[in-house]
């Protein structure tokens, strides 16, 4: 999926499970300009990791494992605030990538963190498990808005 207008607020919301034990990306986004232009990485089971361009920020979340989970990620660049979802439990608030802005015409891939637009892939990166009911916004979504209102792509 392309993304063709750049962003200074997002909402990403998706169900994984996984039984992996190795590091893998959940969701990579990539730009000519950097490679981990947005990029949502489970370090361990209990570790989400957000790229934003040169921020990086981590978060202790449930262990993965092969229930599904749902797992929202908020930004926004005014205040630079995060808020990371799961099972509808938000963790701890954090603040970064203030004034930056996610820049378009890149490609989003699941599952696989990528090195080049589209491709420059390593296997032993890849996400083994599921991923489904994948969305994202342009803002961020308050606790009460719904899944299913419209975002740029579903």
């Amino acid at each position: 999926m392309r993304l063709t207008t750049s962003l200074t607020a997002f909402t990403v919301c998706f169900k994984a499970a996984s039984e992996a034990t190795h590091s893998y990306s959940l969701l990579s986004y990539a730009t000519s300009f950097s490679d981990n232009e947005l990029l949502i990485w489970e370090e361990s089971k209990t570790q989400l990791w957000l790229y934003l361009g040169n921020f990086v920020t981590e978060f202790y979340i449930p262990d993965m494992n092969s229930l599904l989970r749902h797992i929202y990620v908020t930004w926004e660049s005014q205040r630079g605030e995060i808020t990371v979802w799961v099972n509808g439990r938000r963790r701890v608030r954090k603040v970064g990538g203030k004034g930056q802005v996610v820049k378009g015409s890149g490609q989003f891939i699941l599952g696989q963190e990528q090195d080049s637009v589209g491709g420059g892939f390593d296997a032993s990166q890849s996400f083994v498990g599921e991923i489904t009911d994948v969305h994202l916004w342009d803002h961020v979504l308050q606790p009460n808005d719904r899944d299913d209102q419209p975002g740029l792509f579903q």
